[in-house]
């Protein structure tokens, strides 16, 4: 996912990355950085991600959530996506977190990025 990301900026591209949703990897700030559109956090299902060249399930599948992002290396596009997220509600003084991210279970998910909070949106699946 480090190079990915990379390659997104180093080229100025615009994509959707499918990616498993671990804030503390180290490319995850970078994919938050990308963002053009708010990340949606996938189902869990066992065909949502399969071994490569089989059909069988990744054996992480119950275990690993993964999150659509809406990516662009073009900078101003990100800087406007982010401009348009409310203001984070983290306190004046406060202490960031090393990584500048903080997460809620408590109606829904989001991160603090650069003073803003970005909330992830979640598909759900009817039949």
């Amino acid at each position: 996912m480090g190079r990915c990301t990379f390659k997104v900026r180093e080229d100025g591209a615009r994509g959707l990355i499918v990616a498993p949703l671990w804030l503390t990897q180290p490319w995850f700030t970078r994919l938050m950085e990308l963002l053009t559109a708010v990340p949606i956090i996938l189902p869990k299902g066992r065909m949502l991600l399969t071994l490569p060249g089989s059909r069988d399930p990744h054996p992480l599948y119950k275990k690993m959530q993964l999150v659509a992002c809406q990516v662009s290396g073009v900078r101003s596009e990100n800087r406007e996506f982010l401009s348009k997220q409310p203001v984070s509600s983290c306190l004046p003084g406060e202490q960031a977190p090393g990584n500048n991210m903080r997460s809620t279970s408590k109606g829904g998910f989001g991160i603090a990025m650069r003073g803003r909070w970005i909330h992830f949106d979640h598909l759900s699946l009817r039949c």
